[in-house]
């Protein structure tokens, strides 16, 4: 599959991928972890998963992430979100208005969180691999040299991510600003009420520990499985194939 260019409504052209045919029955939309990519195995794996079953795929790319020629600058919650939206569109467009599903990862299912809870949107079904449900808390702990950084010129820049990703003061306020634990506090959000959640997380995930997951699983109302033994990625032996044979049964009820 060839990286194709969408304009979004933030101005700047969107990456994306997608196994979109016409006439499937559900359209996957999948949204990436932070300093990942389209590119990566996560997707790789989404799509190789629904191939099989006659699903379509689309993922993208996040501002700063693969592809995008968005920076850090455009690297903020409300730009992912209305990308989201622009992607969701695009996919129902290319599929004749087959059902939209969504499969998250991390930063990308804090992402859709917040997207079900603020926009009007078509999904139904929301499946969070290892959601970063304390997004906020994620860069509380950067080295002293990094925090000097921060703190002086407004930006420090990650560079242990395939692509460097400048990572601004302002997105993590922003991050903080959009807790998805506020938005939950008090039940679900009128806009996702009736949508359907399914999280999967790993028992020794030390970047976004397992029991935010827990706490957020009782709060929403999410089914939650804990993998024993796995770390944030689920990428330990037999896991990938745990993950995906989750997010079929949660799709398509098998």
């Amino acid at each position: 599959m060839m990286t194709q260019y969408i304009k979004g409504s933030n101005g700047y052209d969107i990456p994306y991928m997608a196994d979109i045919k016409g006439g499937e029955s559900m359209v996957v939309v999948v949204s990436i972890g932070f300093g990942s990519s389209i590119g990566g195995p996560t997707p790789a794996m989404v799509f190789h998963a629904m191939q099989t079953i006659g699903a379509g795929v689309i993922v993208y790319d996040f501002p700063a992430h693969g592809d995008s020629p968005a920076g850090g600058e455009c690297l903020s919650v409300g730009n992912c979100m209305r990308d989201l939206e622009t992607i969701e569109n695009l996919a129902c467009e290319m599929s004749d208005g087959a059902e939209t599903a969504y499969f998250s990862s991390s930063f990308g299912a804090f992402i859709c969180l917040n997207y079900m809870a603020h926009f009007d949107h078509r999904g139904r079904k929301s499946f969070c691999r290892s959601a970063a449900v304390s997004m906020p808390d994620v860069f509380c702990n950067l080295t002293a040299d990094k925090t000097e950084n921060l703190q002086r010129s407004g930006f420090v820049m990650l560079n242990e991510y395939h692509r460097p990703i400048k990572l601004t003061a302002e997105f993590i306020r922003d991050l903080a600003d959009h807790d998805v634990f506020a938005l939950y506090e008090n039940g679900r959000p009128a806009n996702c009420a009736d949508d359907k959640i399914c999280m999967i997380h790993g028992e020794k995930d030390e970047t976004i520990p397992v029991g935010g997951a827990q706490r957020f699983a009782v709060m929403s109302g999410a089914e939650l499985a804990v993998v024993e033994g796995a770390g944030h990625r689920l990428m330990e032996p037999g896991n990938p194939e745990k993950v995906m044979d989750l997010a079929t049964s949660f799709y398509f009820g098998k």
